[in-house]
């Protein structure tokens, strides 16, 4: 009941619908520091919809499980804050380097979590839901090498180093730890996630013959 409560307060009304909306600011300036250099910068809110198993899973589901884990209609979009500042330089006509500086900052992750009811009328009674717990941070700098050789062969050098922290590295997080049996609260502190890739490096070769060559 509690939920159901939530979801109408948090929601607005638009032709007999509940719906959310969520406003995304964009900003991008780039500036010629000399002919060969450009300094850019880019700010942006980055929504996505949460999946829709986190939603409506088991919503209108009445058989038992050991863990009971609920969707919540009431999930807001996960919201990515991204920072970019970057270099470009440009060496000749057919070779160019980026640098790129960037933050991201990611907030409303959805992740499981486990509710007590103590409501007299419906007794004493535990599950999982989920809900707008967890966040992110990914930080890192990329370089990006373009270069044209003669008049068939182009190709990019592409190299990343990033950090990623967060809270937990997966929506299931919590239940999945209740089913190994270890229950121990969540940490305060941001820990490495398991999705995080510290170095990516790759090499793309385009080889482009026009129709009549």
């Amino acid at each position: 009941p509690e939920a159901r409560d939530l979801f109408y307060e948090e929601t607005i009304d638009i032709f007999d619908r509940r719906i959310k909306m969520h406003a995304s600011p964009r900003l991008g300036i780039s500036h010629p520091v000399t002919d060969n250099d450009v300094l850019f910068f880019s700010y942006g809110h980055f929504s996505q919809r949460p999946k829709y198993a986190y939603v409506f899973a088991k919503l209108r589901s009445y058989s038992p499980s050991t863990y009971q884990l609920f969707g919540n209609p009431n999930l807001n979009p996960q919201t990515t804050v991204a920072y970019e500042l970057g270099l470009k330089h440009r060496f000749t006509g057919d070779q160019v380097l980026e640098l790129v500086a960037f933050n991201k900052d990611l907030f409303d992750y959805s992740t499981s979590f486990n509710v007590k009811s103590t409501n007299p009328r419906l007794g004493n009674i535990s599950y999982f839901q989920y809900f707008n717990i967890d966040y992110a941070r990914v930080r890192g700098i990329e370089m990006r090498f373009r270069a044209r050789q003669g008049r068939y062969l182009t190709g990019n050098i592409d190299f990343a180093y990033q950090i990623a922290t967060g809270k937990s590295s997966s929506a299931n997080a919590e239940i999945q730890a209740a089913a190994n049996m270890n229950i121990a609260e969540k940490t305060l502190g941001e820990e490495y996630l398991a999705w995080d890739r510290p170095f990516n490096a790759s090499i793309t070769l385009w080889l482009r013959i026009p129709e009549n060559d």
